[in-house]
């Protein structure tokens, strides 16, 4: 609970373009919980917790398809300085938000399955980086910058 509460308090602190609050709620916050509900699904055979789950992915979907839409039409206005600040922080809270989950809560031989932590990590950001940028967060020459960095 600490660190959820502690994400939520970072991402209201952006104070840039408006589009860097939705990026935070509709993709990362929603979008990850979206991606942990499916998984978690697949974890528990308990069929009452996938008809539940389902209701709830659902609402969590139609969030991250708003956001997903809108940030598609607005991102592009946003001034290119703006737009990396704005990677460069949504880095920031995902690698903090996934680091701090991955401690807390891994399920068995999840990681070692890919690898080990700083592998599965770096997996999953990569993933990430292909729907930011369908976002147009950045471009294709940016997003070379943003593997090293």
């Amino acid at each position: 609970r600490p660190a959820i509460e502690s994400l939520y308090d970072k991402a209201a602190s952006w104070r840039g373009a408006p589009e860097g609050t939705i990026l935070a709620c509709h993709i990362l916050f929603e979008g990850e919980s979206l991606q942990l509900q499916n998984a978690i699904g697949t974890w528990m055979p308990c069929p009452l917790f996938k008809d539940i789950s389902a209701i709830i992915a659902k609402d969590e979907a139609r969030h991250v398809a708003f956001g997903r839409i809108y940030l598609r039409e607005a991102l592009p206005h946003v001034p290119r300085l703006e737009r990396l600040a704005l990677f460069h922080w949504i880095r920031k809270l995902w690698f903090d938000a996934v680091q701090e989950a991955v401690d807390g809560f891994a399920p068995p031989g999840l990681l070692a399955l890919h690898g080990g932590r700083a592998r599965w990590i770096q997996k999953e950001w990569r993933e990430r980086l292909e729907v930011l940028e369908s976002l147009q967060l950045f471009t294709p020459v940016e997003r070379q910058e943003f593997l090293t960095s």
